[in-house]
Protein backbone atom coordinates (compact mmCIF):
# COMPACT_ATOMS: atom_id res chain seq x y z
CA UNK A 1 0.00 0.00 0.00
CA UNK A 2 2.69 2.39 0.91
CA UNK A 3 4.21 1.66 -2.46
CA UNK A 4 1.27 2.63 -4.79
CA UNK A 5 0.54 5.29 -2.10
CA UNK A 6 4.33 6.29 -3.33
CA UNK A 7 3.95 6.05 -6.75
CA UNK A 8 0.95 7.66 -6.93
CA UNK A 9 2.42 10.73 -4.84
CA UNK A 10 5.26 10.56 -7.88
CA UNK A 11 2.87 10.99 -10.75
CA UNK A 12 1.02 13.89 -9.24
CA UNK A 13 4.19 15.88 -8.20
CA UNK A 14 5.23 15.37 -12.03
CA UNK A 15 2.31 16.13 -13.54
CA UNK A 16 2.25 19.26 -11.35
CA UNK A 17 6.07 20.00 -12.36
CA UNK A 18 5.20 19.40 -15.87
CA UNK A 19 2.10 21.81 -16.04
CA UNK A 20 3.92 24.30 -13.93
CA UNK A 21 7.02 24.29 -16.78
CA UNK A 22 4.64 24.32 -20.01
CA UNK A 23 3.33 28.01 -18.65
CA UNK A 24 5.76 29.80 -20.32
CA UNK A 25 5.58 30.91 -23.63
CA UNK A 26 6.89 33.05 -26.29
CA UNK A 27 5.19 35.41 -28.56
CA UNK A 28 6.65 35.84 -31.94
CA UNK A 29 6.08 38.39 -34.70
CA UNK A 30 6.63 41.29 -37.17
CA UNK A 31 6.26 44.73 -37.77
CA UNK A 32 6.65 45.85 -41.27
CA UNK A 33 6.44 49.02 -43.66
CA UNK A 34 3.04 49.08 -46.03
CA UNK A 35 3.87 51.49 -48.36
CA UNK A 36 1.31 50.94 -50.62
CA UNK A 37 -1.53 51.40 -47.91
CA UNK A 38 -3.34 47.96 -49.10
CA UNK A 39 -2.60 46.42 -45.42
CA UNK A 40 -0.61 43.42 -46.36
CA UNK A 41 3.19 42.91 -47.30
CA UNK A 42 4.13 43.39 -51.19
CA UNK A 43 7.39 43.04 -52.71
CA UNK A 44 8.52 46.20 -51.65
CA UNK A 45 7.36 46.24 -48.03
CA UNK A 46 10.28 46.38 -45.66
CA UNK A 47 10.57 45.38 -42.08
CA UNK A 48 10.74 48.02 -39.20
CA UNK A 49 13.30 47.81 -36.69
CA UNK A 50 13.12 49.24 -33.62
CA UNK A 51 9.40 49.72 -33.61
CA UNK A 52 7.94 49.48 -30.53
CA UNK A 53 5.11 46.60 -29.74
CA UNK A 54 2.46 45.51 -26.72
CA UNK A 55 1.30 42.43 -25.37
CA UNK A 56 -1.78 42.98 -23.61
CA UNK A 57 -4.08 40.40 -22.24
CA UNK A 58 -7.59 41.62 -20.49
CA UNK A 59 -10.21 39.54 -18.49
CA UNK A 60 -13.14 39.10 -21.01
CA UNK A 61 -15.64 39.37 -18.34
CA UNK A 62 -14.55 42.57 -16.46
CA UNK A 63 -12.28 44.09 -19.00
CA UNK A 64 -9.21 44.64 -16.76
CA UNK A 65 -5.32 44.43 -17.74
CA UNK A 66 -4.23 41.14 -16.86
CA UNK A 67 -1.07 41.40 -18.23
CA UNK A 68 1.04 44.11 -20.46
CA UNK A 69 4.63 43.61 -21.71
CA UNK A 70 6.17 45.67 -24.41
CA UNK A 71 9.12 45.05 -26.38
CA UNK A 72 11.03 46.17 -29.27
CA UNK A 73 11.82 44.71 -32.20
CA UNK A 74 15.53 43.62 -34.16
CA UNK A 75 16.82 44.91 -36.71
CA UNK A 76 15.20 42.49 -39.07
CA UNK A 77 11.86 43.66 -37.61
CA UNK A 78 11.16 40.63 -35.29
CA UNK A 79 10.22 40.64 -32.02
CA UNK A 80 10.17 38.14 -29.25
CA UNK A 81 7.77 38.51 -25.87
CA UNK A 82 8.63 36.26 -23.31
CA UNK A 83 5.16 35.20 -21.43
CA UNK A 84 4.92 33.55 -18.09
CA UNK A 85 1.35 32.36 -16.68
CA UNK A 86 -1.59 30.98 -17.63
CA UNK A 87 -4.14 33.53 -19.81
CA UNK A 88 -6.86 31.29 -20.56
CA UNK A 89 -9.59 33.36 -19.37
CA UNK A 90 -8.38 36.36 -21.55
CA UNK A 91 -8.04 37.87 -24.66
CA UNK A 92 -4.56 38.43 -25.45
CA UNK A 93 -3.45 41.28 -28.70
CA UNK A 94 -0.07 42.72 -29.83
CA UNK A 95 -0.43 46.18 -30.87
CA UNK A 96 2.48 47.94 -32.33
CA UNK A 97 2.50 51.19 -30.91
CA UNK A 98 5.60 53.07 -32.59
CA UNK A 99 7.51 53.52 -35.67
CA UNK A 100 10.81 53.61 -35.84
CA UNK A 101 10.83 55.29 -39.98
CA UNK A 102 9.71 58.66 -40.21
CA UNK A 103 8.43 57.99 -43.31
CA UNK A 104 6.34 55.10 -42.25
CA UNK A 105 4.88 55.71 -38.67
CA UNK A 106 1.11 56.67 -40.08
CA UNK A 107 -1.46 54.65 -37.89
CA UNK A 108 -5.00 55.68 -39.61
CA UNK A 109 -7.32 52.89 -40.92
CA UNK A 110 -4.63 50.22 -39.93
CA UNK A 111 -5.66 46.83 -38.46
CA UNK A 112 -3.76 47.83 -35.20
CA UNK A 113 -4.00 44.29 -33.47
CA UNK A 114 -3.18 40.71 -33.56
CA UNK A 115 -4.92 38.67 -31.04
CA UNK A 116 -3.01 35.68 -29.60
CA UNK A 117 -3.69 32.59 -27.39
CA UNK A 118 -1.79 32.30 -24.50
CA UNK A 119 -3.27 28.84 -22.48
CA UNK A 120 -2.14 25.31 -22.76
CA UNK A 121 -5.75 24.68 -23.48
CA UNK A 122 -6.15 25.43 -26.71
CA UNK A 123 -4.81 22.82 -28.75
CA UNK A 124 -1.44 23.83 -29.49
CA UNK A 125 1.36 21.79 -28.68
CA UNK A 126 3.65 24.39 -28.88
CA UNK A 127 4.74 27.41 -26.25
CA UNK A 128 5.03 29.71 -29.47
CA UNK A 129 2.41 31.61 -30.37
CA UNK A 130 3.01 33.47 -33.88
CA UNK A 131 1.35 37.02 -33.99
CA UNK A 132 -0.07 38.10 -37.64
CA UNK A 133 2.53 40.55 -38.99
CA UNK A 134 1.76 44.27 -37.92
CA UNK A 135 2.26 47.55 -39.93
CA UNK A 136 2.63 51.01 -40.06
CA UNK A 137 1.94 53.40 -43.66
CA UNK A 138 3.60 55.69 -45.20
CA UNK A 139 1.48 59.46 -45.64
CA UNK A 140 1.21 58.19 -49.45
CA UNK A 141 1.50 55.37 -51.45
CA UNK A 142 4.66 54.93 -53.16
CA UNK A 143 4.79 55.44 -56.87
CA UNK A 144 6.18 51.56 -57.15
CA UNK A 145 2.74 50.40 -55.92
CA UNK A 146 0.11 50.52 -59.38
CA UNK A 147 3.11 48.02 -60.76
CA UNK A 148 3.79 46.08 -57.58
CA UNK A 149 -0.48 45.46 -57.53
CA UNK A 150 -0.98 44.62 -61.14
CA UNK A 151 1.61 42.08 -60.67
CA UNK A 152 -0.77 40.16 -58.41
CA UNK A 153 -3.93 41.25 -59.81
CA UNK A 154 -5.04 43.06 -56.98
CA UNK A 155 -8.20 45.14 -57.92
CA UNK A 156 -9.31 47.00 -54.71
CA UNK A 157 -13.07 46.39 -53.65
CA UNK A 158 -14.36 50.06 -54.62
CA UNK A 159 -13.11 49.46 -58.26
CA UNK A 160 -15.65 45.61 -58.38
CA UNK A 161 -18.97 47.25 -56.67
Amino acid sequence: MAKAFALISAFCFLAAVANAASESFTVSGNVYCDPCRVKFKTRISENVPNAVVRLECRNMTTDAVTYSKEATTGENGFYTIDVEGEFGNDICDVTALKSSREDCKDTRGRVDKSQIVISNNAGMHNTVRYANPLFFTTEKASPQCPQVLKEIDYVPIDKIM
